[in-house]
Parts: structure tokens; C-alpha cells; sequence
């Protein structure tokens, strides 16, 4: 309650704001508890509520998972985002996950050396990085040098990579422009029977590593290094292996291309 005390509430509605904030993170049957005697993750817990109760116009979360362990992560995110939604405060969260930034923010900054490289929608900085720093730490795994080598009768730019794969693009680039192109690994697909519209090229199980949920698959596509991403234990991501023969595609509109300046 001593948020509270300095802001004229009687001791009646102070009490039921601080109740109501510890409900708000699962901690109410903590009440009466020393703070002395409180974990790691319910000490955290408790100094999120106590932000909370004072129905803040914004706050700034520093690492606010940090030491937490995975299932403290997702369950602290789940009611930090619910009590988000529920109230008007802006949050500007600083976190070195990107995971934790996906759960939280509508926009992401990004910054390089202390100066401000991008921000922007979180899905427009996902998407569309300015350059391969910033592609780095957004997931964007897969980043090459090619060159809009012609143009189709529907407008897309057709870019060659350096090796020979060749990918299509919305992009005004001109013709001759060297670029660098980028695509998440969540947009490449394996397509085993070769009839996606916008083939890659062939390519070769390097790698598979999984955790139980995800398989993450390395793929040698004509001297490239493609990543991309797999549901573990069903369809591709049980039935592939090391050095499986397989065609890869990345639609157009996942295609993202910068000059190379």
C-alpha cells in the first residue's frame, strides 16, 4: 500500500488497489507474507504489482525475466500482456530476447552502439530490417548478396544469388542493382514435389537440431546456407534427415531487398 499513501486514498481503497494489483499477478495469497521470505519470481511478481497499482501512464521494464526460469518466463509474460491490455499504460520494454519483445511489444527499436538504427512496427521491423545487423537480431537468419538480374511480365524482380539460386521479389529496384536480399526462416518451404510457383532451387539436409518443439533445419541450396523451421515429431520435421534431397521456395511478398550501399 505505501504507493499509495502519498496520494490522498483512504485506507479502505488502498488496501483493495493493493489486493486487486496482487490478484492482477497471481500473488493475492501472498498477501501477508514478509517480502523477505518471497522467491526470486514472486519477489518480481510483486514489484510489477506494485507498479501496477498506481495505474501508471507508462513504465520501463529493464530485463524484466531476467533469471527467471523458462516456465516462470512464460508464465510472468502471460500476465504481464493480460494486465497490459488491461489498462492504458505504455510500456517501453528493454530486453536483450527477441522472444520476450515478440510477446510484449506493438513496435520494436532496435539499437546499434547506443544510437537508434530502427523502429517501426513490430511486424514492419521483422520483415523488413534496414540492413543485415539489423536482420541479425530480428531472426532474419537468412541474409544474401545477389543482383536484380530481369524483370517479370507481372512486375516482381527477378534477383540471382551470388550462387545461382534465383528468387523473385516486390521490390523497384532497378535492373543491374546489386542488393541484399533476406527471408525468415519461417517462410522458406520445403516443397518435396516441386510445384510451388517461386522454386529456389534444389537443395540438402545439412543440419537438424531439435528441442521437442521445433526442428531447426540448415539446408545447402547451390552454396547457400538456408535456415528454416520445422514442428518436431510430425510431417517434415519427423520425416527428414541429414542429407535428405529437397527443392525449397519463398513466396515473393517474404522476400525482402535493400541495395547492397
Amino acid at each position: 500500500e505505501l504507493p499509495l499513501w502519498g496520494r490522498g486514498l483512504g485506507r479502505r481503497e488502498r488496501r483493495a488497489r493493493a489486493l486487486a494489483a496482487l490478484a492482477r499477478f497471481g500473488i493475492e495469497p501472498l498477501a501477508r507474507r514478509d517480502a523477505a521470505t518471497l522467491s526470486g519470481g514472486e519477489r518480481r511478481r510483486l514489484a510489477l504489482a506494485r507498479c501496477f497499482a498506481t495505474d501508471p501512464a507508462a513504465l520501463l521494464l529493464d530485463e524484466p525475466f531476467d533469471d527467471l526460469d523458462a516456465a516462470g518466463r512464460e508464465s510472468l509474460a502471460r500476465d504481464l500482456v493480460r494486465a497490459i491490455h488491461e489498462t492504458p499504460v505504455a510500456v517501453a520494454l528493454v530486453t536483450h530476447e527477441l522472444r520476450q519483445a515478440l510477446l510484449l511489444a506493438d513496435r520494436v527499436a532496435l539499437l546499434r552502439g547506443g544510437a537508434l538504427l530502427q523502429c517501426g512496427p513490430r511486424d514492419e521491423v521483422l520483415r523488413h530490417p534496414v540492413d543485415g545487423g539489423a536482420a541479425a537480431a530480428v531472426g532474419m537468419s537468412n541474409w544474401f548478396e545477389g543482383r536484380v538480374a530481369a524483370r517479370d511480365a507481372d512486375g516482381l524482380a527477378r534477383i540471382e544469388l551470388g550462387s545461382g539460386a534465383v528468387l523473385r521479389a516486390a521490390t523497384p529496384l532497378a535492373i543491374g542493382s546489386a542488393v541484399h536480399v533476406g527471408f525468415r526462416p519461417e517462410h522458406v518451404k520445403i516443397d518435396p514435389d516441386g510445384a510451388d510457383p517461386d522454386p529456389m532451387g534444389e537443395a540438402q539436409i545439412e543440419e537438424l537440431r531439435s528441442d521437442g518443439v521445433v526442428v531447426t533445419a540448415r539446408i545447402e541450396c547451390a552454396g547457400l546456407r538456408v535456415h528454416t523451421h520445422l514442428l518436431a515429431g510430425r510431417g517434415l520435421g519427423h520425416t527428414l534427415q541429414k542429407g535428405s534431397r529437397v527443392r525449397l521456395s519463398v513466396r515473393p511478398e517474404h522476400v525482402h531487398a535493400v541495395p547492397a550501399s
